[in-house]
């Protein structure tokens, strides 16, 4: 209820410095996204919040100016934002930027999928070696994080999310006989043939 009512106010004194166009909308969000990993740097979670909710209200705002604008734009546009918003893949995201990338713990890939969003903070994390043990027997796991809930000071995503997956890691199932992983063209073929559970070395099949 706190945060809600927090959220509301920042809310309410964000739309003032509503953009005038979706190309400053896009310019805003940059400087946002690395506002934010100062905020998160030094340990402001006050400001962090802040810069959260001016953040998703400057996304909302870019796709008004989208749909207002349907006739008058192309798929650079839509580039462009997405350049701001989301990381390459295969390269570590920011906190507000949407990405994908590799953790690897002794020898166990996951894929991890990150996602933040005006309502939560989404977080898949997806198996990309047959043969070998998972946090789930599906090849997958996947959890939504409340927009209140902020990260420790100096953390950055990838470090968060590997945290996230070495907890799970700690209960490691065989994933079911014949299950097929979903792997994108990015992710790096295999180099190692062995992986480690419990301080002990299993040799791939």
């Amino acid at each position: 209820m706190i945060f809600d009512y927090l959220q509301a106010k920042e809310e309410k004194a964000c739309k003032a410095k509503k953009p005038k166009t979706m190309a400053a909308c896009q310019e805003r969000l940059g400087d946002l996204i690395a506002y934010f990993e100062l905020n998160i740097a030094a340990g402001d979670r006050r400001e962090a919040r802040r810069t959260y909710v001016e953040w998703a209200l400057t996304r909302d705002w870019w796709t008004e100016f989208w749909n207002a604008e349907e006739s008058d734009h192309d798929d650079t546009d839509d580039d462009a934002l997405a350049a701001v918003s989301c990381s390459k893949p295969g390269d570590l995201p920011r906190w507000l930027q949407a990405g994908e990338f590799i953790v690897d713990l002794d020898g166990i890939r996951a894929r991890c999928v990150w996602e933040p969003t005006k309502f939560s903070k989404y977080l898949s994390v997806h198996a990309v070696d047959q043969n070998t043990p998972f946090i789930s027997e599906t090849g997958k796991w996947s959890h939504h994080y409340p927009p209140g809930q902020s990260p420790e000071k100096g953390d950055t995503v990838a470090a968060w999310v590997r945290d996230v997956v070495a907890q799970k890691l700690m209960d490691l199932k065989p994933m079911t006989e014949g299950v097929e992983l979903d792997v994108p063209g990015w992710v790096p073929p295999r180099t190692a043939v062995t992986y480690q559970v419990d301080g002990q070395t299993h040799m791939l099949m």
